[in-house]
């Protein structure tokens, strides 16, 4: 049900079974775009859920990034993060561990512009959208900005 937490549910059969060594596809979603930056981490099943937990298994990540619209793979624009200095292990908590960007530009375009250069070039139809707040749905793809909200992709 809505609001259950899911560490409190009944254990049921595994919906996936992934292997040490295995390189599993995983996204997120974006909802409200502040900026910042992701990482990967998994906590024993038998653990206390806690920071600390998950401080002790991070993730490495493997492969390129992706922003997906709607789910569907037709749409994936892969890029290297590392490649564009969005991907870190110095610093990182814990020490040696991978965080990458967020690769969608936070902030209000319309009135700020991009707080980085996104992936790929908008549409002239978008740059209009966004200057005059008429972009019609779908019509950005990369900028953080459509259809006067904020875009949110999938970010692989």
């Amino acid at each position: 049900r809505q609001g259950d937490a899911g560490s409190a549910l009944p254990r049921g059969p595994p919906a996936a079974v992934w292997r040490a060594g295995d390189s599993p596809e995983v996204g997120w979603t974006v909802m409200a775009n502040h900026g910042g930056g992701y990482a990967y981490r998994l906590a024993p099943a038998d653990a206390p859920l806690t920071e600390n937990t998950f401080r002790k298994l991070p993730l490495a990540f493997d492969g390129p990034s992706a922003l997906r619209w709607d789910g569907d793979r037709a749409t994936d624009m892969r890029f290297d993060s590392a490649a564009r200095g969005w991907q870190v292990s110095t610093g990182t908590v814990p020490a040696g561990s991978s965080w990458r960007k967020n690769p969608i530009p936070s902030g209000l375009w319309e009135r700020e512009g991009p707080t980085f250069r996104p992936v790929c070039d908008e549409s002239a139809a978008c740059v209009r959208g966004y200057s005059t707040g008429g972009a019609a749905q779908g019509e950005c793809r990369c900028s953080g900005w459509s259809n006067g909200g904020p875009l949110l992709p999938n970010v692989e």
